[in-house]
């Protein structure tokens, strides 16, 4: 989602509606049932790793590698950005172990994109479509949501599935399950982003998740 200078968002404002709430990842992974094959692997690459459509489109089998941290089993995802940042190359860990503390449907999703990535050669990009391609490959699936447009808020707005929007809703996912906001420096590298600014644009905590962290913290006082 582009943005511009503005007097909102701590500077920044999108030319495009954006979502106030996100999707639960029950709803992400529900979303994907009428796609293809490829078209499916696709959307789970994009929203696990949060990667940018440049990242997931070198993505291949040896990228990808299944280890065990303290315990717990992890998919390292490397990826490769043609952007000039400081770091062209990050590991983007998932985590496979369900309940720690990924959801049922994280898990599901996780144990399915590691099936499709099996079923790849080992050595070879596994998308062979280019970017303006892969970037309209979901825009017939949609969602409703409320969004923020400048400084209006629209109501039940339509928002039309990419592999963009997919990224801006895995980081969002991460803070609600793994708390990244509090380990700002983790977001960062996980993101890609060679600063915190984005970060006002992109982590937006969906309504149902927002109320369950108020009540917990009225609790705690």
């Amino acid at each position: 989602m582009p943005y511009k200078q503005s007097q909102y968002a701590g500077g920044y404002s999108y030319k495009k509606p954006r979502p106030i709430s996100v999707p639960e990842t029950d709803l992400i992974h529900q979303l994907a049932g009428p796609l293809t094959y490829w078209d499916r692997g696709l959307y789970l690459s994009c929203y696990l790793t949060a990667g940018r459509i440049s990242e997931v489109l070198q993505l291949k089998r040896n990228h990808v590698n299944k280890t065990e941290i303290d315990g717990d089993l992890v998919l390292n995802v490397t990826l490769h950005t043609l952007k000039n940042r400081l770091e062209k190359v990050r590991i983007i860990p998932i985590q496979m172990d369900i309940g720690k503390p990924a959801t049922g449907a994280e898990y599901t999703i996780a144990q399915e994109f590691e099936k499709f990535i099996e079923e790849q050669p080992l050595d070879e990009p596994i998308f062979t479509i280019s970017r303006t391609n892969a970037v309209n490959r979901f825009k017939k699936i949609t969602f409703l949501a409320d969004a923020i447009h400048g400084d209006k808020i629209l109501e039940n707005y339509t928002f039309h599935v990419t592999p963009h929007l997919l990224r801006h809703v895995r980081l969002t996912h991460l803070v609600q399950l793994y708390h990244m906001d509090q380990r700002p420096e983790l977001l960062r590298r996980y993101a890609g982003w060679s600063s915190m600014l984005p970060a006002t644009q992109y982590i937006h905590m969906s309504t149902a998740s927002l109320a369950r962290q108020l009540k917990r913290g009225g609790t705690n006082d």
